[in-house]
């Protein structure tokens, strides 16, 4: 009896550890709005098919060269957006470079147009360069294939999780 007791709280723990994410929008940003008063904007991030190394960590995105949000492998956040137009969005991650797997950074920048009321799903593609390293490319994609991508991620933060992409 004890022994089960035992394996009961700790599958307890592991669903705690579990939910826990390092994923994050940025507090004080000033392009974030409350909603229902700018661009539903839901930002994505793959899983990995196999371990790439420091291009597992968390990345950051920026939104017109000021941090937006954090985010991990596996995860979709969702972000309200104040309406502009030619918004830049940054992806920035580590990776290893060359034959001597150099540490470095990687930044790629894709320009959005944002539209109040209206709902965005961007996808930040990884791609795999092999000795150039790997870098994220922020590419809007449709609900179908948002849907089928995030059917196995996880939703993370309040607006995500009362909106999930499945349910749009």
């Amino acid at each position: 009896m004890a022994a089960l007791l035992g394996l009961l709280a700790g599958c307890s723990f592991l669903e705690k550890t579990d939910s826990l994410s390092r994923s994050e929008v940025v507090s004080g940003n000033p392009y974030v709005v409350g909603e229902g008063s700018g661009a539903t904007v839901y930002f994505i991030r793959p899983r990995t098919e196999k371990p790439m190394g420091a291009a597992d960590n968390i990345i950051t995105v920026d939104i017109n060269d000021t941090e937006l949000l954090q985010i991990d492998k596996g995860e979709y956040l969702l972000v309200f957006l104040k309406e502009t137009a030619g918004a830049k969005i940054t992806v920035h991650n580590d990776t290893a470079f060359g034959r001597i797997n150099k540490l470095t950074k990687k930044t790629k920048t894709r320009t959005f147009n944002f539209a109040a009321g209206r709902t965005y799903l961007i996808n930040l593609a990884m791609v795999d360069g092999e000795f150039r390293g790997v870098h994220y490319v922020p590419t809007a994609i449709d609900l179908d294939a948002a849907k089928k991508l995030t059917k196995r991620m996880r939703a993370v933060g309040n607006a995500a999780q009362s909106r999930p992409i499945g349910s749009l």
